[in-house]
């Protein structure tokens, strides 16, 4: 199975709060993907969990914790189905209030306003999840199953292959 290797706590956010990874490159790939949570998170990333109070509250709503440092890493933390890859542009990715799926992809053309779709929960908080910069690319997530335990395993940098 293919792999992803992402920094935590981003990678144990995928499921219960995060259906979009946001990568500098575009993939290929379709088909199932592991979620790896990096052996090591750098300070960096620590600091904008500090700074961050939409991310922390986000964060505080998906563990009930705020020992965030101690989410696994190292290991494998879910299972998904990497669907679609989609470049950001300038205005704002949305999502259809139907099917909650992306207008991408999603056929409800005639439940959208001409304004775009109403936020709906979920929304607003991809956006605090990643980095949707203009270029970028939004990695859709589908079929997310988090683990009961994680799995040890070696990441890597982009994708690999990892041996269950």
């Amino acid at each position: 199975m293919k792999a992803i290797t992402i920094y935590q706590p981003w990678a144990s956010l995928i499921g219960p709060a995060k259906r979009i990874e946001t990568r500098s490159r575009p993939i290929s790939y379709r088909g199932p993907l592991a979620i790896h949570a990096g052996k090591t998170t750098p300070a960096w990333v620590w600091e904008i969990v500090k700074e961050d109070a939409a991310l922390r509250d986000v964060l505080m709503r998906t563990f009930k914790h705020t020992r965030f440092e101690t989410l696994p890493t190292g290991v494998i933390v879910a299972t998904c189905e990497l669907a679609n890859c989609l470049i950001i542009g300038q205005t704002p990715m949305r999502i259809c209030t139907v099917c909650k799926g992306y207008l991408a992809e999603c056929g409800h053309t005639n439940t959208h306003t001409e304004q775009g779709v109403p936020p709906i929960k979920g929304v607003e908080q991809e956006y605090l999840l990643g980095d949707f910069s203009p270029g970028r690319h939004a990695w859709m997530l589908d079929n997310i199953k988090p683990l009961p335990e994680p799995i040890a395993a070696t990441g890597k940098q982009g994708l690999w292959e990892w041996e269950r």
